[in-house]
């Protein structure tokens, strides 16, 4: 796992570097910086998405291989719209005050890991509306679990970031438990829910029995 995460920071930074050197020695004005961070964009997300692949595999105890990390890019037009969708409405929420943007985000914070699944058959805004549902009463679970790692990221940083080759896999890989583990939470509270409704025979049938003598 720190050699997939090695390679994913090394990815990164190669392409930012590359993307940074046509513009060496330029003035880069407002356009070149949008077009720079497009290209970094396009490389950045799909791979992220590989990133989330690999380790929701590790956590379902599955033996993902090297080229699962690139498995993002057979969906490189879905995670970077969702990213898209995702980026504008957390900021349409933080016109109104920080507060709520905040609670956007985290609301959406199950996305990518759904586009990662490979049981998902969701897109777009189905998929946000789907992270919205399994985050219902588990925002806060979601604060304290990412809370946890805040001091582990302050010692990773004072190691000049070596440290989180070792702590981003367990972060990943405790994100996507977290994940399955609302995902199945919501899915039984589904089937209950589902189970509990009477069907309109037996209430038709109580009805009838009721009317009897």
């Amino acid at each position: 796992m720190v050699g997939v995460t090695a390679l994913y920071f090394a990815i990164l930074i190669s392409v930012s570097l590359i993307i940074n050197s046509f513009a060496k020695g330029e003035e880069q004005g407002i356009v070149t910086q949008i077009i720079n961070q497009i290209a970094y964009d396009i490389i950045a997300i799909p791979l992220g998405l590989g990133f989330s692949i690999f380790f929701l595999a590790i956590s379902r105890n599955k033996k993902p291989t090297l080229e699962t990390l690139f498995y993002g890019f057979n969906k490189t037009a879905e995670v970077i719209w969702l990213y898209i969708v995702i980026v504008f409405f957390i900021l349409l929420w933080s016109l109104l005050l920080i507060i709520p943007g905040i609670i956007a985000a985290i609301a959406y914070s199950q996305s990518y890991w759904i586009l990662a699944d490979e049981h998902n058959t969701l897109r777009g805004v189905a998929i946000l509306d789907y992270s919205k549902k399994l985050m219902d009463g588990n925002k806060w679970k979601w604060v304290c679990l990412s809370f946890r790692f805040l001091g582990w990221s302050i010692l990773c940083i004072l190691t000049l970031g070596i440290g989180f080759l070792w702590l981003l896999p367990y972060m990943q890989t405790t994100f996507a438990q977290f994940y399955d583990d609302i995902k199945n939470e919501y899915e039984n509270r589904e089937s209950s829910d589902f189970l509990e409704v009477p069907s309109a025979q037996s209430v038709t049938g109580s009805v009838d029995n009721n009317s009897k003598p």
